[in-house]
């Protein structure tokens, strides 16, 4: 068995082999390693179903987006390009190769297979979710929009759609729609710390800072090490400090100003 991340390229055979019971068992075990969070020893699973010459769907896409989130992006490409070849109707290939394409900022080849997905699977959720992001890679933030509401109305309980068009609102500086759309997320997902540190964004946007550290604080405790609250956060202390400071600075002026008054009063009554 080749160790994770060597260069072990697909079987050339584009015919789908049959499960054994011993290649099942080696797919369990690897599935129910990947789904735990023991990727790297569900990878060597995966590979070795691959020495092993197994071409089901779930090892070439699962072993694909482990490829992928460890940026060996040729050797993913690979596993998804074979999964269309013997599994056209999996839509999960042509979206994980979209993504793929998007991280490598090779937009029209992005665009070209999340559309595939899309026509084959017209209510494919994570298809318009990866679409949506491409339009806003090209800038084109209206058709990104379009998309996403697109989304919605197919699947109006689906969370990242919210979440992903209310964070589109907030580069646009249209805060109370972005309001709106991330407390829908929430809705759906109440644990989801990165819509509570999106709102504490738009209330610091708003300069309405106090609603801004509560949802900053509850952001935080839902996940501690999100960084994008932790910076909203310091933004907030930065400019509490400097309205403190500058509060101190004009309560000083003004007590020397009313102890001066108070001076004068009393040399004109003596």
């Amino acid at each position: 068995m080749k160790g994770f991340g060597q260069e072990n390229h697909p079987k050339k055979s584009t015919k789908k082999k049959e499960l054994s019971k011993k290649s099942e068992q080696l797919l369990n075990k690897a599935l129910t390693l990947h789904k735990e969070g023991h990727v790297m020893e569900a990878s060597k699973y995966y590979q070795k179903l691959l020495d092993i010459g197994i071409d089901d769907s779930r090892v070439l896409i699962n072993y694909g987006l482990i490829l992928r989130q460890n940026k060996q992006f040729k050797l993913a490409k690979e596993l998804y390009l074979k999964s269309i070849k013997l599994y056209p109707e999996k839509v999960n290939a042509y979206t994980n190769l979209s993504y793929l394409f998007l991280l490598q900022k090779d937009l029209e080849n992005a665009k070209e297979y999340a559309n595939k997905a899309i026509k084959i699977k017209q209510d494919f959720i994570p298809a318009y979710l990866t679409l949506s992001e491409i339009y806003k890679e090209l800038g084109e933030i209206e058709k990104s929009e379009l998309i996403l509401k697109k989304a919605i109305k197919i699947e109006p309980k689906y969370y990242e759609l919210f979440l992903n068009l209310g964070s589109l609102l907030i580069d646009q500086n249209r805060l109370d729609e972005a309001i709106y759309y991330t407390e829908k997320a929430i809705s759906f997902q109440p644990k989801l710390a990165v819509a509570y540190a999106n709102l504490g964004l738009i209330y610091y946007s708003k300069g309405n800072h106090v609603s801004a550290s509560i949802f900053i604080e509850k952001a935080i405790k839902i996940d501690p090490n999100l960084a994008l609250a932790h910076n909203i956060n310091g933004s907030i202390l930065i400019n509490l400090y400097k309205y403190m400071k500058n509060l101190c600075f004009h309560l000083n002026n003004n007590l020397q100003i009313a102890c001066h008054h108070r001076t004068m009063q009393t040399i004109f009554l003596l």
